[in-house]
């Protein structure tokens, strides 16, 4: 089995991407006793994992990539309404 790029480990990677960059940017403000900000972006950190882990699975289990591809999207759309609504 290849690993191939798909539409979901794209965008998980891009996500991931986007966490680190948030978290060294505003490490101080996140960092502080009084919020949740560490934790949070742990959490979204462990959202962004399942999503890598959920198109290796489809790679495995799934061999058409246009079908890996057509489901991915829907679950990166779905990490991404959860994301935009928490």
């Amino acid at each position: 089995m290849r690993y191939k790029l798909t539409i979901l480990n794209g965008c998980t990677a891009a996500f991931m991407i986007g966490l680190l960059v948030y978290t060294l940017a505003n490490f101080q403000e996140l960092n502080q006793e009084e919020g949740w900000g560490l934790a949070a972006m742990w959490g979204l950190a462990g959202l962004g994992l399942f999503g890598g882990f959920m198109d290796l699975l489809l790679q495995v289990l799934i061999k058409q990539e246009r079908t890996v591809n057509i489901i991915g999207s829907f679950v990166a759309i779905t990490i991404g309404m959860v994301v935009a609504l928490s």
